[in-house]
């Protein structure tokens, strides 16, 4: 059976969460822009390549055609999911510009991403480009994107658990009992 979106599919995932994060992994690529979701889409139905996804564990096949660009285009067009949000790359850039004047332009270069959606091909180039767009003319922004991504979370909170700064920010089950919920005021400047 041919699906044209994964919500046709009226099916959970529960208990197939890997084996579906795989498939994201391999078979959602971002669309370099809005124009490029149509071509491909157009390119896919003209030439019958489809994705087989049969890993299922029921052996049933999945087999996605053009809706594969479009699920994850939700990330830039939330719309497209029947969301009134703004986008990812509205996101970062009502970021960028709420930061101070002096510091924009340095943190429109510094864009790193985190987490597993950001793996999905064409991510970091997609939102680069996106950003670019919203950003005034003489800042570049750069997206950076690390192959560890996935991970960043736990390896940066295990880098700060590892640290002797660690130590000096954490409160203790003995501060907690003689203090109470007053200790969390060690954090105030």
């Amino acid at each position: 059976m041919v699906y044209k979106d994964i919500s046709d599919l009226k099916r959970s995932f529960v208990g197939t969460n890997a084996i579906v994060r795989n498939a994201n992994g391999q078979t959602y690529p971002i669309a370099f822009s809005d124009n490029a979701v149509q071509s491909y889409a157009e390119t896919l139905e003209s030439s019958g390549d489809d994705v087989i996804i049969d890993a299922l564990l029921d052996s049933e096949e999945l087999i996605l055609d053009s809706g594969r660009f479009q699920v994850p285009e939700g990330l830039f067009h939330p719309e497209a999911w029947g969301l009134d949000h703004p986008g990812v790359q509205k996101l970062v850039s009502r970021a960028i510009q709420e930061c101070g004047v002096d510091i924009r332009k340095e943190m429109s270069r510094s864009i790193f991403l985190a987490g597993g959606v950001t793996m999905l091909p064409g991510f970091a180039e997609r939102l680069e480009e996106e950003v670019n767009r919203l950003t005034p003319s003489g800042i570049t922004p750069k997206v950076h994107a690390s192959p560890y991504r996935y991970h960043a979370a736990y390896l940066g909170a295990s880098e700060f658990a590892s640290s002797p700064a660690f130590d000096q920010q954490r409160i203790n089950l003995e501060d907690w009992k003689s203090i109470g919920p007053n200790v969390i005021r060690k954090w105030k400047t």
